[in-house]
């Protein structure tokens, strides 16, 4: 299958749902979160994943009042899909020259991908989901909220 393929099966799920598309970037506004769902192609054989991210419009218009010598903007949060998928061992999902290839994505990007970007919807919420580190995690986590 080609990449277009992919794109076709998101645009499918995702244009009707009031995303819109730019590339290989879905963007939708709701609130004040920007959710996006990007297909990204692989450089070295062409394969293609998907990753999410969603950042807070109020939060990054304040950031970006703050007098400052370098310009300052929010930091989107993104996840993968094995970091949502239950029972993934956590390394990337890969696509290529896959039939079923287009209708598995938009299948995860159903089940995964919206209610990730339907679980944060408040900046109570972001704290909670976005930038906790877990219980008995150590190392440094930028941004965490401890």
């Amino acid at each position: 299958m080609t990449r277009l393929s992919y794109t076709r099966a998101l645009d499918n799920l995702l244009l009707p749902l009031g995303f819109e598309r730019q590339k290989n970037m879905w963007t939708r506004v709701s609130g004040d979160i920007v959710e996006q769902l990007n297909l990204k192609k692989s450089w070295v054989d062409g394969s293609v994943t998907v990753n999410l991210f969603a950042k807070d419009r109020e939060t990054e218009r304040i950031i970006k009042t703050i007098p400052c010598k370098h310009p300052l903007w929010i930091i989107q949060y993104g996840v993968r899909f094995p970091q949502l998928i239950e029972g993934s061992d956590g390394r990337d999902l890969w696509w290529k020259n896959n039939p079923e290839g287009p209708a598995e994505v938009a299948g995860l990007a159903q089940r995964y991908a919206l209610p990730w970007f339907a679980s944060v919807v408040s900046l109570e919420d972001q704290a909670r989901e976005w930038y906790v580190v877990p219980a008995g995690r150590t190392g440094r986590s930028a941004g965490a909220v401890r």
